[in-house]
Formats: C-alpha cells, structure tokens, sequence
C-alpha cells in the first residue's frame, strides 16, 4: 500500500437545488443532494474561476481549493487497509463513484480511482491526523 500527498490542484463546492442535473464537467464527485465538487491536479486561475462561474449561472460556486488536502491510497491491499478506518464497501464502491464516510473519526470524501486505488478528500487542519492513522493502518502491509 502507498500513500502520496496530491497535489493541492482544484477543488471547487458546486452548489444548486436537489434534484437539479449535474453538470457537465470532467472532475466532477458527487457530495450530496445539488453538491458537486469539482476536482483536478491543476490549480485554476481567477479567470477560470470566473469562466466557470459565468458557465453555471443557476449554480453557487465556491473555491475549496485552499482548505482541502487530497491524499491518494493504492494497492492490492488498499481496500483492506482502508476497511479498518471506514464501514464502506470498497469492493462493492464502483470505479468514479464518490461518498462521504469516516475514516476513524475524521469526516472524507472518498472516491475510487482505478480498481485498487482510492483518494481521501479531508479539511486542511484535519490532513495530518489523517496522514497518522493511514500510516498507521498500513503499516502490516
């Protein structure tokens, strides 16, 4: 199992009324009922930032970017790893599907990249205790 700090990128808070089709973008994890979050490796720029405001006019957009840490988890033992912190079913989670779980105490967006790969979404102050109980979880394997 191996972890990696991601690079900081994008992550941008999409929000519009439940039931409202999500939009149309690459990057795009479902949070919740009308919430995307909207992720990728490269920062964006004001103007994208703009652009993509003046794209989803009926949509509240708001830069996540700053506050969030992206930590990537892999290997043929990731979903075993992860099963000690999470009461998620990595095996059944489809490749591209998101959730929002616990991993021990602290609240991340999981989503699965590739069939023995996963990313942990997390708020900023919480990334180091994270980062702690991963090593700790992976430390058999």
């Amino acid at each position: 199992v191996t972890l990696t700090a991601l690079p900081e990128g994008h992550v941008v808070l999409l929000l519009t009324r439940v039931g409202a089709p999500a939009p149309d973008l690459v990057g795009l994890r479902p949070v919740g009922p009308g919430q995307w979050f909207l992720v990728g490796d490269s920062a964006l720029t004001a103007e994208e930032l703009a652009a993509l405001v003046a794209r989803l006019p009926e949509v509240a957009v708001s830069d996540q970017s700053h506050g969030r840490v992206r930590i990537a988890v892999a290997g043929d033992r990731a979903a075993a790893m992860l099963a000690k912190g999470t009461a998620v079913d990595l095996d059944a989670l489809p490749v591209g599907a998101s959730t929002a779980t616990l991993v021990g105490p602290l609240g991340v967006h999981l989503t699965k990249t590739a069939e023995t790969a996963y990313e942990l979404m997390v708020l900023r102050s919480f990334a180091a205790a994270l980062w702690h109980d991963l090593e700790a979880m992976a430390a058999e394997y």
